[in-house]
């Protein structure tokens, strides 16, 4: 476990996922009702590491996935954890819209986050709303697989199918590289 934690936390590319991992383990499920910075300098004296801003709001973006429904709830709570499920630095003051293919990758990481749960509460129309401009400029006009209960805007129809396999391309591609890069790090 001790090298499993110390590769993950010394790894700026880190998925949120394994992060939490780490944490969940060393310090249990209480860790996610303490302050950012007390489980920040917690990480860095119990693991002798220093964790830059994005680990740390990575870890966040987890315990808000997990803990909480503003993920499902808020669109701009959705865009900055998405931006930071893909290692992207972001905050609710930057106005840089999501990628297509940014919410594709964050669907992925979401989904081992929550797994097949049915309790995981329900997308707002507020969230399903902007999924559906971000899908729509990515030049489609029904939502994807990959979010199914998009709101579209209302334009010309398209056939979706080549960008549908793409968006579905790049989250099976991340759900294999999330998984895989746990299981590179367990021993």
């Amino acid at each position: 476990m001790t090298t499993f934690s110390l590769e993950v936390l010394k790894d700026e590319k880190a998925p949120a996922i394994a992060l939490v991992d780490v944490v969940l383990r060393k310090y249990g499920t209480e860790a996610m009702s303490w302050q950012p910075e007390f489980l920040r300098e917690e990480l860095e004296s119990d693991f002798g590491v220093t964790l830059s801003d994005l680990q740390s709001d990575k870890i966040q973006a987890g315990f808000t996935i997990l803990q909480t429904d503003l993920f499902q709830s808020q669109w701009e709570v959705f865009k900055t954890v998405c931006h930071l499920l893909n290692n992207t630095p972001d905050s609710f003051e930057d106005p840089t819209p999501l990628e297509a293919e940014e919410l594709a990758a964050a669907m992925a990481h979401y989904r081992l986050f929550v797994g097949d749960a049915e309790d995981t509460p329900p997308f707002s129309d507020e969230v399903k709303a902007y999924a559906g401009v971000v899908l729509y400029h990515y030049g489609m006009s029904e939502s994807a697989a990959i979010f199914k209960d998009a709101l579209m805007p209302t334009s010309v129809k398209a056939d979706p199918s080549e960008k549908n396999a793409a968006l579905s391309a790049i989250y099976d591609a991340r759900t294999k590289a999330l998984t895989a890069y746990v299981q590179s790090l367990v021993r």
